[in-house]
């Protein structure tokens, strides 16, 4: 803002400058004056630019480390699922045979009944 205004203020006196009919050099101070007022504000809109582009940065960069960390949370998660879900899986099959181990004596005991009756 104050870049601006030094820019307006050198413009005016250049106006002014050359409504008076001053020297070339008066002129040329005036319009060197001008132009430094314009790279100040190109140079402070460069610099509030570059102070949006760090900020979207350093949000990325934190939704980043968030989103990682998150990952790491849902793999570990996923781990101690796969475990259970494997032990529940060993422990189906024991129970699997267990099952048919009790079939197979109670297939027997039937035909022992059977055969004391035949």
């Amino acid at each position: 803002a104050e870049a601006g205004a030094r820019l307006e203020s050198a413009e005016a006196r250049l106006a002014d400058a050359e409504a008076r009919g001053m020297n070339r050099l008066e002129t040329a101070l005036l319009e060197a004056q001008g132009a430094r007022a314009q790279v100040e504000l190109d140079l402070a809109e460069t610099a509030l630019e570059a102070d949006s582009l760090g900020e979207k940065l350093q949000d990325q960069v934190e939704s980043r480390r968030i989103s990682q960390e998150a990952l790491q949370e849902l793999e570990g998660e996923n781990r101690q699922l796969l475990e259970r879900s494997e032990l529940a899986e060993r422990k189906l099959a024991k129970v699997v045979r267990e099952r048919e181990a009790v079939e197979g004596q109670l297939s027997r005991l039937r035909s022992q009944v059977l055969a004391m009756h035949a």
